[in-house]
């Protein structure tokens, strides 16, 4: 195989990968019906701020969450937020409170599909902000993984867009009246 051919396959599959990704978190993450969403209520028995590490090929990155776990739950609950504020979560959820967790289960080691927190009726963290964190996410991925693709095909055909475009305005300058159309009306000479 040529390294033409392998830099494409590369190329190609990682953007197929960006996109089976993003369609896989439509499916699962964003409008889910909370009813019929996993939950757990328990008691908190940590609760703080920390940095995780961010999943990464290229470097290690570390975001902001708010921690905690419960008492009978084996998953490590971490919520992200995008401005990293999280003072209402650590003043209102304190060890030996009792929540209720919307979330979806994972193998990681920290669980950061949580949908809902609630605090007796208060709801602490709400799925419509956990919605638009996400929703926001799966679309640049989607984006990125369309925008590979289409590069990496267009790349191995030696597709030339400058080409494409420039022969799209000759052609329409180029256009010939066709025939059998009547002159305008107007006045004879």
């Amino acid at each position: 195989m040529t390294k033409r051919k392998v830099n494409f396959l590369i190329i190609l599959i990682l953007g197929l990968l960006r996109v089976t990704s993003s369609i896989y978190s439509i499916l699962k993450d964003i409008n889910i019906n909370l009813g019929k969403a996993k939950n757990v209520t328990g008691q908190v028995t940590y609760a703080d701020t920390r940095s995780i590490e961010n999943f990464s090929i290229r470097w290690t990155t570390y975001k902001r969450v708010f921690y905690f776990t419960l008492n009978n739950s084996d998953q490590k609950f971490a919520i992200h937020r995008s401005d990293e504020i999280y003072d209402d979560l650590t003043s209102n959820i304190k060890v030996g409170d009792m929540v209720k967790v919307y979330y979806r289960p994972t193998i990681r080691d920290y669980n950061i599909y949580v949908f809902q927190v609630e605090h007796g009726d208060k709801i602490l963290a709400s799925y419509s902000d956990y919605n638009k964190d996400v929703s926001a996410k799966t679309g640049i991925l989607l984006f990125i993984g369309i925008i590979m693709m289409t590069g990496a095909i267009m790349w191995y055909r030696k597709f030339n867009i400058l080409k494409f475009m420039t022969g799209l305005v000759d052609g329409r300058q180029n256009q010939k009246q066709p025939t059998g159309v009547l002159p305008k009306a107007g006045r004879q000479s």
